[in-house]
């Protein structure tokens, strides 16, 4: 598979995991930790049966045996799974589903949030997850944060601000620095805010 993004999540999974890819689309994250034993069951679940449908196709075209179940998030995803794999939503829709899912067997959420990575972090820490880790890929132009949670972690202030920094990921750090810089030009109202947030990435960049 040579899809930095996917690749990243599949990173964090491991052997004894039972996940769940919430939202799973083509089913190309599920067919790859099958296909690979990477861990020890995966479910593809989505909440379209024509999305369902092409993870099927492509899961049959694999001759693997991956479960496949429509479901409004973790409406309809039993107990035997311990991780959860949100990909490729926005924040609020991730807001939503894990509000309404049952967390008590989780032990590890692994998220890639198209937009309100903070508003996710503090998300997960009200729910008693701590950020373990995240991972900055490029493709395709863009940039992609994929975050690992779990109950063990607990973090400070500015992990849940910012996420845990890393000098390797200057490149995004100096994107968003521009980005943010950009918005207040055309939206000074947000001036205060968004230059705390310069300020503190600019010295990762």
């Amino acid at each position: 598979m040579n899809n930095k993004r996917l690749l990243a999540i599949a990173n964090y999974i491991e052997k004894n995991d039972c996940v769940v890819d919430i939202g799973c689309d083509h089913g190309y994250l599920s067919i790859y930790l099958k296909k690979n034993n990477l861990c020890k069951m995966v479910v593809a679940a989505d909440i379209s049966q024509n999305a369902l449908n092409s993870a099927k196709k492509n899961i049959n075209k694999e001759g693997l045996d991956i479960k496949t179940v429509v479901s409004d998030g973790l409406e309809n995803i039993d107990d035997k799974v311990d991780t959860i794999v949100i990909a490729g939503m926005g924040g609020f829709t991730i807001k939503h589903i894990l509000n309404n899912g049952n967390l008590k067997p989780i032990k590890k959420i692994i998220i890639q949030s198209n937009n309100d990575l903070r508003l996710v972090r503090y998300l997960l820490n009200d729910l008693g997850f701590g950020l373990v880790d995240n991972t900055i890929v490029k493709e395709r132009n863009k940039f992609y944060e994929i975050m690992l949670f779990n109950r063990e972690t607990k973090n400070v202030k500015e992990e849940l601000e910012f996420g845990i920094m890393k000098k390797e990921y200057k490149e995004y750090y100096n994107f968003l620095v521009d980005k943010y810089q950009e918005i207040i030009n055309n939206a000074p109202n947000k001036r205060n805010d968004l230059l705390i947030d310069i300020e503190y990435l600019s010295n990762w960049t």
